[in-house]
């Protein structure tokens, strides 16, 4: 143009391109630039904050690019849900949707203008009516002219979005190639809006240069000029026709190949037909023995049940009777089923089912809807058929009209070949190359839209709908194979079982054989201790005497609690039996207390007696029930004692069990103090409940002495949590924690104590009054007299947080009673956690467990050791109360292990 200048050269290389029209290139002078950027972003990146809330579309964030884990500049053009927004990397020009943790803030020395600049070549445009598969096939063109290519860009405009509109050519090939291939065209009309900003842009650009340009409008030129110029016109395209038509054949032919190489293995859903014939025709069948098998278990299922219902002893055997006829049918299944099963191959058949879903899901998405429909594999294969016939009618069109196009061509190279001795006419030859070139192209372009077009909407419906069906199959059979296996090891510990127990029946002698050693060992102990009170008040008394016959009643205690682990071993035994296989043992051996056992969870034991305990009163904590502190095989324990009647025992027992079964779950892991044993004494109407004992302990004693460090009473608070989660999954609530009941075994694991279960959990929350310096635990709600919950738990665990970590700070109480937060110093992770902790809608024990706060809290577990101090002055009970060290209310002071 008359206008250009050689300031209007640059040379750039392609790095993306959009359509057949605009590109991006990078200006070969800044590659350094771009090295800096990359050395830079990975270095800063992966330190840097991730995007969260409104991103600023104007701003400059880095991006981790999906195709290579490396980071990029980039801008955010749209949010497209809350976690994911798609993004254009300023550097490059291509974009893509990211995950927003993906997203990074970068400091401001990397917040520069982009190196990329977007192009658009002057006078074209796409045209109006070009379909997708000419679109892609053009925009495939114009990347094999600039992508990574040095080109000369010749600057004749800019857009208001900033695209510049510009002439480029690579080496001698004109850039507008791609009008000459037909993938653009040029904008010929005057009024045309882009060429108006064109014109415009082009102007102000070269009066911003102070450049002159002469423009020769149309009304000055000649007649002679312009039919001088249409003539040119006409002999330039006229002399490059074929070239030009070879060219844009060879461009669509090039697209095919990679078309075809591309679809080469996924061709009209292959894969989906290829499950359909797995889950159709690979198909497992249930064996015709287990239907069998689970009418005959269900028979005897309720053989068992009656003999577990039945309360008379004239009734059992009867019904042992009949059950033992249907254990006999039962065994002769089993048998059956177990061989038909042995020779199925149901594991590998549940491992192709898992690939299967797992590579189909894939390609079409998790969510499918469940579908049954017996002819969605018939409408697919159907409309696969239709769709594989005519790729392969246009394949073959394809392949006839190149093969022609080949022997054509073959023709001329033999017509123009100096050496061939045969010879050719050459009009014959030539023939009629322009209708072979046309039926070439046509049968191409065919086949190009053929592959390319995406299903409409009916045929979309037709695939998904087989999709899901396979899905529902794969789902029916998976389950069919869990039920028969599951019924195949069920069927291999019975046969298990029942051949053990053929020709005998379980009994108690063992049990009973381990009572009367305990029971002549509890008596000849007895006589040791009577004997030791009367050494004690003799005459004749002597301290060498006096120690041999503490030893003798040492030894002694030692054998009984031997015999009594015996016994719950056997105890253990009869349960599972009775559990799995022999329901009527309870009945027949009542004097056996193996109901009693079961329903205590293990714990009750009648052979320990509190009497038999070398066990010291603990006076000052004794005032609301009996509580004495003793040694067991070198453990600290101590015995709270329950004043309970015929009915209330039952209930004791019961929520006993409860609280030790939920223990037993997780055992030292649960964030649970252990109960250890529930017994009896003989001499007063009380059942002793025996813990552990950790002196110097509890969150009251330590704080009282040597308070917690932050670390460390995130990490006790941390096992306070856990012990929450495990009570409130077990659907029980605490209703009564405070400072007395929370330890803090080694400083480092928390352990939530028990609590007083001779009441319910709202007269547990009633009689909570704990205060923690002029801090109540109780609930907003309870004050207001509604039930507890574990919500009202976790307000008293966040009471007791807030107390460790503002340690001697005052603070403000509002008027419903909660700590005012925002008044104290505090990490700033902890407040958070609080204002969550003391709202309406609190967070749960597992929500806190996964709080900010406990990330980087060491988790390894630290085994209690009851009765081990940290420090010599630690020997205050982890039960005692001080009110010069922690102001309690008397009730709880009366008893603070509740």
């Amino acid at each position: 143009m008359d206008g250009d200048t050689e300031h209007d050269k640059v040379e750039d290389v392609g790095c993306h391109v959009e359509d057949a029209v605009t590109f991006w290139a990078q200006n070969v002078s800044r590659c350094n630039d771009l090295l800096k950027l990359s050395c830079a972003l990975a270095e800063a990146c992966p330190q840097a904050n991730a995007v969260f809330g409104k991103p600023d579309f104007s701003k400059i964030y880095g991006g981790c690019f999906s195709e290579d884990g490396c980071w990029y500049r980039c801008m955010v053009q749209q949010v497209i849900s809350s976690e994911k927004c798609q993004v254009l990397y300023i550097d490059y020009g291509n974009s893509e949707v990211l995950n927003r943790s993906d997203i990074v803030e970068i400091p401001p020395n990397l917040q520069c203008p982009s190196v990329a600049k977007k192009y658009r070549l002057w006078g074209l445009q796409i045209p109006t009516d070009q379909n997708l598969n000419m679109f892609d096939v053009g925009k495939k063109f114009l990347s094999s002219l600039v992508f990574e290519k040095e080109i000369k860009i010749r600057h004749k405009a800019k857009h208001e979005d900033g695209t510049v509109i510009a002439q480029a050519e690579y080496a001698k090939i004109d850039i507008e190639e791609v009008v000459r291939a037909g993938f653009a065209e040029k904008c010929t009309s005057p009024g045309n809006t882009k060429d108006a900003e064109e014109r415009k842009a082009d102007g102000m650009q070269n009066q911003h240069r102070k450049i002159e340009v002469s423009v020769s409008t149309a009304g000055k030129q000649s007649e002679k000029e312009a039919s001088r110029k249409t003539s040119r016109n006409v002999e330039e395209t006229l002399r490059n026709y074929i070239g030009r038509k070879m060219r844009n054949l060879a461009a669509k032919v090039k697209a095919l190949k990679e078309v075809r190489q591309t679809n080469k293995n996924s061709r009209f859903r292959e894969q989906l037909s290829e499950s359909i014939i797995v889950v159709t025709e690979g198909c497992l069948t249930v064996p015709c023995s287990l239907e069998k098998l689970q009418k005959i278990w269900a028979e005897y299922d309720l053989a068992q049940e009656r003999i577990r219902l039945c309360r008379n002893v004239d009734e059992i055997d009867e019904l042992i009777a009949k059950r033992d006829e249907v254990q006999q049918n039962l065994y002769s299944a089993v048998e059956e089923f177990i061989l038909d099963v042995a020779q199925l191959p149901f594991s590998e058949r549940s491992r192709t089912l898992q690939e299967l879903s797992a590579s189909l899901e894939m390609v079409y998405g998790r969510d499918s809807e469940a579908d049954d429909s017996e002819e969605a594999f018939q409408q697919f294969f159907k409309w696969q058929s239709v769709k594989v016939k005519k790729l392969i009618r246009v394949r073959d069109n394809t392949d006839t009209a190149l093969q022609i196009l080949a022997d054509w061509f073959g023709g001329i190279l033999k017509c123009f070949d100096l050496m061939s001795e045969a010879s050719s006419d050459l009009e014959e030859v030539v023939g009629n190359a322009d209708e072979i070139l046309k039926k070439a192209e046509l049968a191409i372009c065919e086949e190009l839209d053929t592959d390319l077009n995406e299903p409409d909407e009916a045929e979309k419906g037709i695939i998904m709908s087989a999709y899901n069906k396979v899905i529902h199959n794969i789902c029916q059979e998976q389950s069919m194979i869990n039920v028969i296996q599951n019924r195949y090891s069920a069927s291999v510990e019975f046969k298990k079982q029942v051949e053990e127990w053929l020709n005998r029946r379980p009994d108690i002698k063992n049990l009973l054989s381990i009572k009367k050693t305990m029971k002549s060992l509890k008596a000849e102990l007895r006589w040791k201790l009577v004997e030791k009170n009367n050494f004690e008040e003799s005459d004749d008394y002597s301290e060498f005497e006096m120690m041999g016959i503490k030893e003798e009643i040492a030894h002694l205690r030692n054998r009984v609690l031997q015999e009594i682990s015996k016994e719950q071993e056997e105890y253990e035994k009869l349960t599972y039996l009775v559990q799995k296989w022999f329901p009527e043992l309870p009945l027949l051996y009542p004097e056996a207390g193996i109901l009693n056992y079961m329903n205590s969870g293990g714990l009750l034991t009648r052979s320990l007696e509190r009497d038999l305990l070398d066990a010291e009163p603990m006076k000052e904590l004794s005032t609301k029930r009996p509580l004495v502190c003793s040694e067991i095989q070198g453990q600290k324990v101590l015995l709270k004692g329950y004043s309970v009647d015929v009915r209330s025992e039952a209930k004791v027992i019961e929520r006993v069990a409860k609280y030790h079964r939920a223990w037993d779950q997780q055992k030292e892991k649960s964030g649970l103090l252990q109960l250890l044993f529930l017994l009896f004494c003989k001499s007063d109407p009380l059942v002793y409940l025996m813990v552990p004992y950790y002196p110097g302990a509890s969150l009251g004693a330590l704080q009282a002495v040597t308070p917690l460090t932050l670390e460390e009473a995130l990490k006790v608070m941390k096992g306070v949590a856990q012990g929450l989660q495990t009570l409130h999954g077990a659907n029980l609530v605490h209703g009564s924690l405070h400072g007395n009941n929370v330890f803090a075994v080694n400083r480092k694991r928390g352990i939530v104590g028990d609590f007083d279960f001779t009441k319910s959990e709202e007269q547990r929350a009633a009689a909570s009054t704990m205060v923690v310096s002029t801090l109540s635990l109780v609930s907003p709600e309870l004050k207001m007299g509604q039930p507890a919950t574990p919500a009202s738990d976790m307000y008293a665990y966040g009471c007791l947080l807030f107390w460790l970590c503002v340690q001697n700070q005052e603070f403000g109480i509002k008027d419903d009673g909660t700590p005012e937060v925002d008044s104290v110093v505090m990490d700033d992770k902890v407040k958070s956690l609080l204002l969550n902790l003391f709202c309406c809608n609190r967070l749960t024990a597992e929500q806190v467990l996964r709080d900010d706060c406990f990330l980087t809290v060491d988790a390894t577990p630290v085994s209690p050791q009851p009765g081990e101090e940290r420090e010599p002055r630690e020997e205050c009970n982890s039960q005692e109360t001080d009110e010069k060290k922690m102001p309690l209310t008397e009730e709880n002071r009366a008893n603070p292990t509740q």
